[in-house]
């Protein structure tokens, strides 16, 4: 009888010791809970951050290339217009030689006498002076000649 009230003693303490240690491990997960779910957040949001920096990585990288190639081009088109500014300017110069040339063969032909030593010269160099009399007139005549000499 002793050993079977010992048996009895020692399971009633054990199955109290069980129930005392399923209610404090009970009581330590409904402690750990928040913080459990604290953790949780805290790896979603340590995986987000991970993924927005692969993101943005990617999108840096495309940046960094997009922009040497915008600086490529935009030393491209200052060449150009340098280029373009250069053969202006050339062309500028041209067009004024051309223009003062021509200013002074005008003002060279202007006065009739000139225009007219100037072809009297020409025409003693050739042979015959046959079907040249247009060319002996002054700018004006030969001018208003020659849709007459046109029309024959």
């Amino acid at each position: 009888e002793l050993t079977v009230s010992c048996e009895e003693r020692l399971s009633a303490a054990s199955g109290a010791l069980r129930q005392a240690l399923q209610e404090q491990r009970q009581e330590v997960f409904r402690q750990l809970e928040p913080i459990r779910e604290t953790l949780s957040e805290v790896s979603a949001g340590v995986q987000a951050t991970r993924k927005t920096e692969a993101e943005l990585g990617s999108h840096f990288e495309r940046l960094l290339v997009t922009t040497e190639e915008l600086c490529a081009g935009h030393e491209a088109l200052s060449a150009q217009g340098a280029d373009t500014a250069q053969s202006l300017n050339d062309l500028k110069s041209e067009i004024r030689s051309v223009g003062q040339s021509q200013d002074l063969n005008v003002k060279r032909l202007a006065s009739p006498r000139t225009w007219r030593r100037s072809h009297e010269s020409r025409l003693e160099l050739s042979d015959g002076a046959r079907g040249l009399e247009p060319l002996l007139r002054s700018p004006e005549e030969a001018t208003a000649a020659a849709p007459r000499s046109l029309q024959s």
